[in-house]
Parts: C-alpha cells; sequence; structure tokens
C-alpha cells in the first residue's frame, strides 16, 4: 500500500512537470493506448507506464499485454533514466527489450526533455 501511494505522487508529479511544457502532451498523445511495462529485476517490481494526451497513468499492474517491456535491475534502470546515450545502456547484457522499442524511445525523449 505505501508504493502504491508513492506511485501516485510520483505520477502527480510527472504529470505537473509534463504540463509545463507547451508541447509535451501533445507529443504523448501518438503513444495513447501503448503499454509499457518496466520489470525490475533486482529488486523484483514491475510498474506499467500508459502514456496519453492527459500525461502517464502509472500502474503496479495492468490486465492488457504490454506493447513494449523493458526489464533490468534497478540501477540499469537509474543509469538509463540520468543518461543521455540510452542507446549504449540498452544494448547492455543486463537490459532485455522486447516488444515495440519505439513506443519506449518515444517516451523516452519526451522525457528527456524535463530530465
Amino acid at each position: 500500500m505505501l508504493f502504491q501511494g508513492l506511485l501516485a505522487s510520483v505520477e502527480l508529479g510527472v504529470n505537473r512537470v509534463l504540463r509545463l511544457d507547451s508541447t509535451a502532451l501533445a507529443r504523448l498523445a501518438h503513444l495513447n493506448g501503448k503499454i509499457i511495462a518496466v520489470d525490475c529485476t533486482s529488486p523484483a517490481l514491475q510498474l506499467f507506464i500508459l502514456p496519453s494526451d492527459e500525461g502517464l497513468l502509472l500502474a503496479t499492474q495492468w490486465a492488457a499485454e504490454a506493447d513494449c517491456t523493458l526489464r533490468a535491475p534497478a540501477s540499469s534502470l537509474l543509469h538509463l533514466a540520468l543518461s543521455r546515450n540510452k542507446t549504449a545502456i540498452l544494448h547492455s547484457p543486463e537490459v532485455a527489450l522486447e516488444g515495440d522499442s519505439a513506443a519506449l524511445m518515444d517516451l523516452a525523449e519526451i522525457g528527456r526533455a524535463h530530465v
């Protein structure tokens, strides 16, 4: 339950930041309906990101199949989030990417402007 509250706070904060950029929500619109799963292997944790023209929805469970799944340990996910050279990290041996990687890369490009 604590994680759910933390996730809701993160979602609210991210969406507030996205609204500060006059183009971010419009750029998210083409990702509407996509489901991006982030599967943290260490510690074991799964997160689903659902972008839309209203922002991001973050969830710990989702019934539908993900369009893209990113699987990596927390240290690699943090490095990926903070790095400008995402391609190098995505090709490292501890990171696995399955499905529509274009959706993940599009989301990363939108997020890059806000890091």
